[in-house]
């Protein structure tokens, strides 16, 4: 069986040194992961497509001119699941570092996002309304983590309208 020196030894071997992280972290449907550092987990979306980088909440339907009554067609978004979200989990690697978290997405306008770290002060970004029509516009919100330990924490993205997610990343500032 050998020693626990020996057994020390022959672990310290067969590890492979860490790699070197190259910041920012940048975790998208079709890269979700960073080994030991991050992940993005999706619940309940409407299409998961990692091959496409796709990460679908609620759906789209578009509406023919004999539809709408008029001469033009119009996109009709649709909400997602209840309780459909993504979390990003994230083990900061030092203590001695703050980082910050971002998500970009798009969302329909007049919709909003919220941002929960589980601190009980989720927080709300508005999408913009972009013309008289629904439509989507792209949204950035972030929050700064400032660790005191080495534990996983998460980061929750919701919307009570339809939405898209683009990227989530993570930036040492």
């Amino acid at each position: 069986m050998g020693t626990p020196g020996q057994a020390s030894a022959a672990l310290a071997a067969g590890m492979r040194p860490v790699p070197e992280i190259e910041w920012p972290i940048k975790l998208t449907p079709r890269a979700s992961f960073h080994l030991g550092l991050a992940a993005l987990v999706f619940a309940s979306p409407t299409v998961l497509d990692p091959a496409d980088d796709i990460a679908e909440y609620g759906y789209v339907t578009v509406l023919t001119p004999e539809q709408t009554g008029d001469h033009r067609h119009e996109d009709q978004y649709h909400p997602p699941y209840e309780g459909a979200c993504v979390v990003a989990w994230f083990h900061p690697p030092t203590l001695d570092q703050d980082y910050s978290i971002e998500f970009s997405c798009t969302g329909v306008g007049g919709s909003s996002f919220t941002l929960d770290t589980g601190d009980g002060a989720p927080e709300q970004q508005a999408v913009p309304v972009t013309s008289g029509y629904t439509t989507t516009a792209g949204v950035s919100i972030s929050r700064p983590l400032h660790p005191a330990t080495h534990e996983w924490f998460h980061f929750t993205l919701s919307s009570g309208g339809y939405w898209k997610l683009t990227a989530c990343e993570i930036a040492m500032l």
